[in-house]
């Protein structure tokens, strides 16, 4: 699916996306097991899309090679039927490790969580998702929240300039610039 944006963005757009937790076992190692049922149970109930490790996943808790392997178990679990949406976030430099890594795991796409306790500037944002996006040719989801906010003209020039910006998730709210994003893209 690599390089197919405008189909990616149709799946991920057609319905449910779900955000499975990791599992865990009781020493607090990765339990891929009970992890790959879980994928399974997600996709048979209708999910269209699945963010692993996202922000629900346990993408904070988790080493750069264990997101690469919740990452890769979702991926063989889901055999094509639903894109597979990898976790990324830190510093930018942190987060095009991980970017990569989920790319190298067989993620069609990844999420940028926000930077870790920092009030970006519009500048920065910009600069952050311009080298995630350079560094991958899977598709960018840039999450607006917290201290990451996007203004609508900030998504409007990255989209300009990368065919792999493909989603824009809100967890702020305000429905204005929901609005906004909308009208300039």
């Amino acid at each position: 699916m690599v390089g197919n944006f405008s189909e990616l963005k149709t799946r991920l757009g057609s319905g449910l996306l779900a955000f499975p937790a990791t599992c865990f076992e009781s020493d607090l190692a990765f339990d891929e097991a009970g992890y790959c049922k879980s994928i399974e149970r997600n996709i048979e109930n209708g999910a269209v899309g699945l963010f692993a490790p996202g922000g629900t996943g346990e993408f904070f808790s988790l080493t750069p090679d264990e997101c690469q392997r919740v990452t890769r178990a979702a991926v063989e679990v889901s055999r094509g039927r639903v894109p597979i949406v990898g976790g990324t976030g830190y510093g930018t430099a942190m987060a095009v490790e991980f970017a990569k890594a989920s790319e190298e795991a067989g993620a069609q796409a990844v999420l940028v969580l926000p930077p870790y306790l920092l009030n970006v500037e519009q500048a920065g944002l910009e600069r952050h998702i311009d080298a995630i996006c350079r560094a991958i040719g899977i598709g960018v989801i840039v999450y607006n929240r917290d201290n990451s906010i996007y203004r609508a003209e900030t998504v409007a020039r990255l989209a300009d300039r990368h065919p792999n910006l493909i989603g824009f998730k809100d967890g702020h709210g305000d429905v204005e610039q929901l609005v906004h994003v909308r009208r300039l893209l």
